[in-house]
């Protein structure tokens, strides 16, 4: 699967790096609750936590455009959580 991702917050790409590797493991692994509804790349639009600049938070979007989940957890890559978006 193929992976778009967007920062809304200015970080270097080495702070990046952990927490994109930690999503694409976690949503490749099969225990994902959040699924793709079209081929092409998932867009996972992301962004540092108001409340903690060592959080982030965002969405994963399919490439047709709708919302399927939202993603949380540690700038470092652990405890990241996966919410499926219901419609």
């Amino acid at each position: 699967m193929r992976y778009e991702f967007r920062w809304s917050s200015d970080l270097p790409d080495s702070k990046k790096a952990a927490p994109e590797e930690a999503i694409r493991e976690l949503q490749e692994s099969g225990d994902s609750p959040i699924s793709l509804c079209h081929d092409g790349p998932a867009i996972v639009v992301l962004a540092l936590s108001e409340a903690s600049p060592n959080r982030f938070s965002g969405t994963m979007e399919c490439s047709c455009g709708k919302t399927r989940g939202m993603i949380r957890g540690k700038c470092n890559g652990s405890s990241v959580t996966f919410e499926p978006v219901t419609s």
